[in-house]
């Protein structure tokens, strides 16, 4: 009996026990969703040991995580393709999820990329679409800069030796695709459009490094010993291309001035800073490509196609551009370079100590001819020739380097000209441009329509007229890069544009923010580096900026906040990065114009000039028309006489 009620007791509580664990009728308690794992990213570079590579994993790894909430892992190519092929074969063996790859053999790399989309892997490349793959591609604006160079460094030349024709090479990897477009040829086509008759020895074959570098130049000091303008198209090959030079007794300046050639680089870092900002070295400038900037890019393109806001692949690749930097003796104040090199590679380094004053060379003057010339106009080439239009006469009159006297030109009507405003002299494609316009007070009123004019810019010959289409008031103008024409509209709020090669001007933008009211839109001017357009509007003192889209067309306009009111500002020049000038008709006045993102620094140069209307920027300084325009516009109070000799005066900014 005992035996028996020990079983069933046994029993009885092995039961309890089995719906114990079984959790009975009790409700069993919710499992806590698992935590989403954090997105893991490939950042591929192409040389850890390479300080701007260091700087953009550095920034990758922190931005990612701290805007997305990402882990990035770093895939050093150590400078060699196969490694870099070997890498991207990790992506998927490590689990990654997306991947920016910097490759050198693209089609090495090209099934490894296949296998990773295959798995739904994000895949991105950065500098140069990778084959076929059609993935997006993250890219510098290099061409911008390689341009912007270019031109400084022709211009720079024929003002110190206007006697020496410009010779010039560039030293880099001659077959690489990329760094021909974005380096290579746009340097070329600066240069050229400056002096279309320069000499160009092509691009050297510096692949191998600065050794190879050193021996291009040793080698070129006996061959072309006249060569002058020289682009060194990465920080080592710099290296050793000043090592040659200095080894041949050259690579020198004299207080900024050119002496033996000009040289530029790629990769702004700390060390080319002591050269670029050594008056007497003839480093002189260089492109600065913003590690900070470039690894956000990266990221975000990552991110925009994880958002389906940018297509995984597409033919062709789509390539994204991000901005890069001339940094310039010339341009880029010392302090300014020092700040940026700070920003961008966390260094503490230090503003060049100020050159010693130099008293300033008394300002300069060319007269203009007749008694009611009235002039607005005005634009000027490399070599210091200088074009000047007159409202009443409907003339265009021209003034040779160094004279101070201004000759006739263009004659009377010629072309249609009515009343002559704005004038651009484009050297690239030997054409002078001219806004003629008519608001029924010139000698010439009624007699053609209003539009641009183009002539030869040596000769003066007719190449051909645009009329404005539904009329208007042609004010100013720019030319692109790429040869277009752009013309402002100041009784519509709209710009024109000419394409280069087409028959007819188009309305490029019209936007009221511009200002609807007449007497609105003036002067404008194109930034090649950064891809957009600046434009005043007069009455209102404000200015814009527009985006020019990658196809051409107008983007986003963004009004700009000025620390100071800019007073009827007549005429717009970009006189280097961020920096533009205009001169001020209610305050006889020229405004240096310092960009800080969509905020600008005003700074007034008084002129104390009688009547302003627009200028041309040559040797450093505006050079203003002086013309007197309230006995034109006004002449019932002004009187119809203005005193003689009508004007364009140097105006010294710094």
């Amino acid at each position: 009996m005992k035996k028996n009620l020990f079983v069933l007791m046994a029993v009885l509580v092995l039961a309890s026990m089995i719906l114990s664990a079984c959790g009975g009728a009790s409700t069993p308690a919710a499992e806590a969703p698992a935590a989403e794992k954090p997105m893991k990213i490939a950042f591929f570079v192409s040389d850890m040991s390479n300080v701007f590579h260091q700087m953009q994993a550095t920034e990758a790894q922190k931005y990612a995580k701290e805007k997305y909430g990402a882990e990035v892992f770093i895939f050093d190519g150590k400078s060699d393709g196969a490694v870099m092929t070997q890498n991207v074969d990790q992506v998927v063996a490590q689990g990654m999820d997306a991947a920016t790859l910097h490759i050198w053999d693209a089609e090495a790399a090209k099934p490894g990329v296949q296998a990773a989309l295959d798995k739904g892997i994000i895949m991105t490349s950065f500098f140069s679409p990778l084959a076929d793959t059609g993935i997006p591609t993250a890219r510098s604006d290099e061409a911008g800069v390689s341009f912007a160079m270019g031109v400084e460094m022709a211009k720079q030349w024929k003002e110190a030796h206007p006697d020496k024709p410009i010779v010039m090479v560039q030293l880099g990897w001659p077959n690489h695709t990329e760094v021909k477009s974005g380096r290579t040829d746009p340097f070329v086509k600066g240069v050229l459009s400056v002096d279309p008759d320069a000499t160009d020895l092509g691009c050297q074959d510096a692949s191998k490094g600065p050794d190879a570098a050193k021996q291009i130049i040793t080698d070129l000091m006996t061959t072309h010993p006249e060569v002058n303008l020289i682009y060194s198209e990465a920080s080592n090959l710099t290296i050793g291309t000043m090592a040659a030079l200095e080894q041949a007794g050259r690579g020198k300046m004299d207080n900024g001035k050119p002496l033996t050639e000009i040289v530029a680089s790629v990769d702004f870092d700390e060390v080319e800073m002591k050269s670029v900002y050594d008056p007497n070295s003839s480093l002189k400038l260089s492109m600065g490509l913003p590690p900070v900037e470039t690894a956000r890019g990266r990221i975000d393109l990552i991110m925009d196609v994880k958002a389906g806001k940018v297509k995984p692949t597409s033919q062709p690749a789509e390539e994204f551009f991000y901005k890069a930097y001339t940094i310039s003796f010339w341009t880029m104040p010392g302090a300014d370079a020092a700040k940026w090199l700070n920003d961008q590679f966390g260094t503490n380094v230090s503003a060049p100590e100020a050159p010693a004053v130099v008293e300033a060379p008394a300002a300069r003057e060319i007269v203009m001819p007749g008694d009611r010339f009235f002039g607005e106009g005005v634009t000027v080439t490399s070599d210091g020739t200088f074009y000047a239009g007159s409202m009443e006469e409907g003339t265009i009159v021209k003034a040779a380097p160094g004279s101070d006297e201004a000759e006739p030109f263009i004659a009377a009507g010629e072309n249609g000209l009515v009343s002559v405003l704005g004038l651009y002299a484009d050297e690239a494609s030997n054409t002078l441009w001219a806004c003629s316009s008519d608001a029924g007070n010139s000698k010439l009123k009624g007699t053609a329509p209003v539009g641009v004019k183009a002539f030869d810019l040596k000769t003066g010959a007719v190449k051909g007229s645009y009329d404005f289409p539904g009329g208007g008031f042609c004010n100013d103008l720019t030319v692109d890069a790429e040869g277009n024409v752009y013309a402002t509209d100041s009784w519509t709020p709209r710009i024109l544009r000419l394409t280069a090669g087409s028959k007819a001007l188009e309305e490029w933008i019209n936007d009221p923010q511009f200002g609807a009211e007449q007497w609105s839109l003036n002067g404008l001017d194109f930034d090649q580096a950064n891809g957009v357009i600046y434009v005043l509007n007069q009455r209102l003192g404000k200015l814009f900026r527009v985006v020019v889209e990658a196809d051409g067309s107008a983007g986003a306009v963004t009004l700009i906040e000025t620390s100071q009111e800019l007073r009827r500002p007549d005429g717009l020049k970009l006189i280097g990065p961020n920096t533009l000038v205009t001169v001020e008709g209610g305050a006889g006045a020229v405004a240096v114009i310092t960009l800080d993102g969509d905020k600008g620094e005003v700074r007034r140069i008084e002129a104390g000039l009688d009547g302003v209307a627009t200028f041309a920027y040559y040797d450093g300084s505006a050079w203003v028309v002086e013309n007197q325009g309230d006995h034109f516009w006004d002449p019932t109070n002004a009187g119809p006489d203005a005193t003689k000799p009508f004007r364009i005066v140097e105006v010294l900014l710094d």
